[in-house]
């Protein structure tokens, strides 16, 4: 069971979601996350319309680097990572996905949704400056020689922590 239920959390005002794979785009959850805040979502390319079907209709998407200023004038940005897209058999690459850099007040935070370790955590902390926190995925990364190309195994996310000058990193998957 998740940690919560949806009707326990407190309001929501922004959604942001790295990609489109199923077990990140649940869209019987979003429905009801919309249903009960109506907050603004944030999709890469190629994502809207499978929210706006459902009928959610708050919806931004953006390309990599393309941000969104919210109401508090926090900064949403949308960045590359490695990975991939698709809902079906025929749809591969065909949306965006990756991470995403949230400025707030004084703090940023990555996100990097599902990725492998690649050179653009370097690239991020070069275009955004060093992190105060990065939340990056570790997890389903065994065997390698299958899932390196998706999945970051625990000492590259510690080298993607020291790309990115982070004062402090979290797991997460």
């Amino acid at each position: 069971s998740p940690g919560a239920s949806i009707e326990a959390l407190p309001k929501v005002d922004v959604v942001i979601i790295s990609h489109n794979h199923y077990d990140h785009m649940d869209l019987d959850s979003l429905v009801a996350i919309n249903k009960k805040d109506h907050p603004t979502f944030i999709v890469p390319l190629g994502n809207k319309k499978y929210l706006e079907d459902k009928g959610i209709k708050n919806v931004v998407e953006l390309d990599w680097w393309q941000n969104y200023s919210s109401k508090d004038g926090s900064i949403i940005t949308l960045i590359p990572m490695q990975h991939w897209s698709t809902r079906g058999l025929f749809d591969r690459f065909e949306a965006l996905w990756g991470g995403y850099v949230i400025e707030s007040s004084d703090l940023k935070v990555l996100f990097a949704g599902d990725t492998a370790y690649n050179r653009q955590f370097k690239e991020v902390q070069e275009k955004m400056g060093p992190m105060d926190l990065s939340i990056l995925p570790i997890g389903a990364y065994e065997p390698r020689w299958f899932m390196k190309n998706q999945h970051m195994n625990p000492a590259e996310a510690v080298q993607a922590h020291l790309d990115l000058k982070s004062k402090l990193s979290m797991g997460m998957h």
